[in-house]
């Protein structure tokens, strides 16, 4: 017997239980990396888990983000959905979150989705591999469970590997004359002045990703506490700035090593931006070569770009090299 009860952000015994479910149900992963973050600034939300026998077997929460819209209706989200096998459990707490977000009057539900794209979304497309660091890691089973309770796919992504060689990087030589000329420089991120790189950061990102698939901003307080959590495992010559002349940035990328590896032979690109004006200039393929060189010099014997869209113009920028190797999905189902 499946029994599923609901509560709100304000009940903090219950979400305490909420978010300790997930410690339970990964007690023996050695690639789990917990998140307590589960009420959001600017999240209308409902909190469900389901029981069998008074043991908590599953949990999901209705996210309602009034700027989040699908093929042109209000969509909300199905979030921080965590389940044990059992497809029958899943579509109890699928079922739930789908009437509640009806009853506020969603017309979509988008999962599984932690509040917006700033956070973990999507599921992994099971394969043999072990996850890298940063990478999207829940159960293998939550594709099927997902697909059970009748979602479709709505979009898809990749993750792609790139071996390096000494030829890595070839050719931006000749792009950096361009660059000058137009008075642009590259600079690592300044740890010293951390607060103030992020913010830049975060200016450019959230007009950068503005045409994403499912895009909503995020606030600048929210998106400084996320980078912040990255602070202690970021070297700053694999995070790189470019600015013009009077020091407006025009782009970034963002990479962190693999720390998933014990040989920590790979570094993994997170995230690649460029501002508007810039794009179609060839920075953004200049970032990337000219990460690869760095990395190929420090030692490093591959490259992951992580979790792209499968449509990303940065899924190309090396596409002669790289080695899709693991695909993501996000699912969305109407609601009627």
């Amino acid at each position: 017997m499946i029994s599923i009860d609901h509560f709100g952000s304000e009940n903090t015994r219950r979400i305490t239980e909420f978010t300790a479910f997930q410690k339970t149900l990964y007690a023996d992963d050695p690639f789990f990396i917990p998140d307590d973050t589960v009420v959001l600034p600017g999240i209308h939300a409902r909190y469900f888990l389901a029981r069998q026998e008074d043991t908590i077997c599953g949990r999901a929460a209705g996210l309602v983000n009034p700027l989040m819209t699908y093929k042109g209706r209000s969509a909300g989200m199905a979030g921080f959905f965590e389940c044990t096998e059992d497809t029958a459990v899943a579509e109890s707490l699928l079922s739930a979150v789908r009437e509640w977000l009806r009853e506020e009057g969603c017309g979509w539900c988008i999962g599984p989705m932690n509040g917006s794209t700033w956070r973990k979304y999507r599921i992994t497309v099971p394969d043999p591999e072990p996850p890298f660091f940063l990478d999207n890691h829940h159960k293998p089973w939550y594709q099927s469970l997902f697909e059970a309770a009748g979602f479709s796919v709505a979009e898809r992504y990749i993750s792609t590997r790139i071996p390096l060689t000494k030829a890595s990087g070839a050719g931006i030589e000749d792009f950096e004359p361009a660059l000058r000329r137009r008075g642009l420089r590259v600079r690592s991120i300044r740890m010293d002045d951390f607060t103030e790189d992020i913010r830049a950061i975060y200016e450019l990102s959230i007009k950068a990703f503005a045409e994403n698939a499912l895009y909503t901003p995020i606030d600048p307080d929210e998106f400084q506490g996320l980078y912040q959590k990255a602070a202690g495992f970021i070297d700053p010559k694999f995070v790189r700035l470019c600015e013009d002349a009077s020091g407006e940035l025009r782009g970034f990328i963002f990479a962190v090593e693999d720390r998933f590896q014990a040989s920590s032979s790979t570094l993994l690109i997170k995230t690649l931006a460029v501002k508007s004006g810039a794009k179609g200039k060839g920075l953004g393929g200049y970032l990337v070569k000219r990460l690869h060189r760095d990395a190929y010099q420090a030692g490093y014997e591959t490259i992951i770009h992580a979790l792209m869209h499968e449509k990303n113009v940065s899924t190309r920028v090396a596409e002669t090299d790289s080695r899709p190797f693991r695909q993501y999905r996000l699912y969305a189902m109407e609601i009627q």
